[in-house]
């Protein structure tokens, strides 16, 4: 049995979340637990020595919280999925984080909306704090993304990393369950430091999946996360996968995490792996 995690700080659609949770759990066969995440007292708090009294207004968040989370548990569960619940007075990050780690489920799904500030750039958002931080898979879905199937998907490699190599086989199993099209692409930027000859891993990664990578398209591009944009919205892929990556000091000094920066602008949904 898979479980899907699914955080939500406000109302989603049960459409949406059933849409997105059946291309990656099945009904009858795998659970989804649901983490609710409502305003924290702590936070409240801090605001009660200004002498505004927030009491009466958490309890009635709460029983609305309650009452949401249970029709949304009630309606996943006419579709046929084992559904878990959960809800967590906290901050949303620091709850995902601990919920994700004390559960370990096969994916975290969640829904953003992205970057819309200079302020968000720079210090990022709930989403790409939560993925800097858990060790499971993450899905990470774009607000009004619509797509009907996940069919076709971008893989941005790290041909210079052999930590991959083990990590792929996950991606390959999944692969051969949703019967994906892998499409795979490396980006060259003027700040990406290449230490490894591409044709020798490039062999040795044939040789570890033997049929699975045939080639790998190489493109320049401006940045990383402008490159891997531009090649999924050339394939119309339904998915980006990438693999987070361990960057030396030297590369932090020129370029920020190409994952955090696709977190939040890509247009595409995302699948992140860890090592």
């Amino acid at each position: 049995m898979k479980t899907l995690l699914i955080p939500i700080s406000s109302y989603i659609p049960v459409a949406v979340v059933k849409k997105y949770a059946s291309f990656f759990v099945t009904p009858g066969k795998d659970k989804i637990h649901i983490l609710k995440v409502t305003t924290s007292a702590d936070a409240i708090s801090i605001i009660d020595p200004l002498g505004i009294s927030f009491g009466p207004l958490y309890e009635t968040s709460v029983l609305d919280d309650n009452k949401d989370l249970e029709q949304l548990a009630a309606e996943l569960t006419s579709f046929g999925y084992t559904i878990d619940q959960t809800i967590s007075p906290g901050f949303f990050d620091t709850e995902v984080i601990n919920k994700s780690n004390e559960l370990n489920p096969d994916f975290l799904l969640m829904f953003t909306h992205g970057s819309h500030s200079m302020v968000e750039d720079l210090f990022g958002t709930k989403t790409s704090h939560v993925f800097e931080k858990i060790k499971c898979p993450i899905l990470v879905i774009p607000e009004d993304h619509d797509v009907q199937q996940i069919k076709k998907v971008a893989v941005g490699i790290h041909l210079d990393d052999d930590k991959n190599f083990e990590i792929m086989k996950d991606l390959f199993a999944l692969s051969d369950e949703m019967q994906l099209e892998l499409s795979f692409i490396k980006i060259d930027s003027d700040y990406q430091i290449d230490i490894v000859d591409d044709s020798g891993v490039l062999t040795r990664l044939q040789k570890s999946y033997p049929g699975r990578v045939n080639y790998i398209v190489h493109r320049n591009a401006e940045s990383l996360a402008k490159g891997l944009q531009e090649y999924a919205s050339e394939l119309h892929a339904d998915l980006t996968v990438l693999f987070t990556t361990k960057k030396t000091f030297i590369e932090k000094l020129f370029h920020k995490s190409v994952t955090k920066d696709l977190v939040l602008h890509s247009k595409t949904p995302l699948l992140i792996y860890h090592y």
